[in-house]
């Protein structure tokens, strides 16, 4: 485990209005009264740094950092994008490596498809469940929405719409979501068997197209606790069909998709 005390730091200088990534998530923006910012709390190694100013072409980095010491990075003068056109063009592993920002204009609204198979603690054991969840991103990292679908309790014939609202967090380079969901379970066998739901999931980027964008193909786990309100006046029906309180655990499959509302 690495200490605060072999942690280290970056000392960036360039100019103002640059946005900074490190590995590929947003960690500071140098204001217009400032040519320079320290990123703190940067693990020993080889890093890898982003500089990107809006009209001009991006710069790249790669950082070894010593443990207790402070790294300085002098940054070159921005060219404008416009030179770019006449000079160079950007290779592949420029634009497979330049990060998504979930906020750009590249990335108004998400489309989550998801089919999870579900094992539960009681009666039906065996269900499963296919959802739609759109989403609108809060920060770069973070993605709020709200979410239906059709959930199948296999074996016994009942099915229900689930609604629902979503939460996800991207982390590791955003190959990694963790997600977390509340919301109401309409039964369409029986009313009374109406419940509420949360849920919490993770899931792994095995798949993605060129530049990052979406579709991409993840997999990942659900944990759900699923209970029903009416079990002090329908106590008989609930138990014998086991929709008291619901504890499932299953795998899941991500399609995500995004929108694209403007390009440059």
């Amino acid at each position: 485990m690495v200490t605060a005390q072999q942690k280290t730091a970056i000392l960036v200088k360039t100019e103002p209005g640059v946005k900074l990534f490190l590995n590929d998530s947003l960690v500071g923006k140098i204001e217009n009264n400032q040519k320079d910012l320290i990123i703190k709390g940067v693990l020993p190694g080889k890093q890898k740094l982003l500089l990107v100013k809006k009209g001009t072409l991006p710069q790249y980095y790669d950082i070894y950092v010593t443990a207790g010491e402070v790294s300085v990075v002098n940054a070159k003068p921005f060219i404008k994008d416009a030179e770019k056109q006449k000079h160079n063009k950007p290779s592949a592993t420029e634009i497979s490596s330049k990060p998504e920002p979930l906020d750009s204009n590249r990335a108004k609204i998400f489309l989550f498809s998801e089919v999870a198979i579900k094992l539960g603690s009681q009666n039906p054991k065996f269900g499963v469940q296919m959802g739609i969840i759109l989403t609108k991103p809060i920060s770069e990292i973070l993605l709020s929405g709200i979410g239906s679908g059709y959930r199948s309790n296999l074996g016994t014939g009942d099915y229900s719409v689930p609604l629902f609202a979503d939460l996800r967090y991207h982390i590791a380079r955003k190959n990694i979501i963790i997600n977390s969901q509340i919301g109401t379970n309409f039964n369409k066998s029986s009313y009374y068997k109406n419940s509420y739901f949360a849920a919490v999931g993770i899931n792994y980027k095995i798949w993605k197209t060129m530049n990052n964008l979406y579709p991409s193909l993840r997999v990942g786990i659900n944990l759900e606790f699923n209970h029903t309100p009416f079990y002090e006046s329908f106590n008989d029906i609930i138990l014998h069909n086991g929709y008291l309180q619901q504890l499932m655990l299953g795998g899941k499959v991500s399609f995500p998709i995004h929108f694209n509302t403007k390009r440059k």
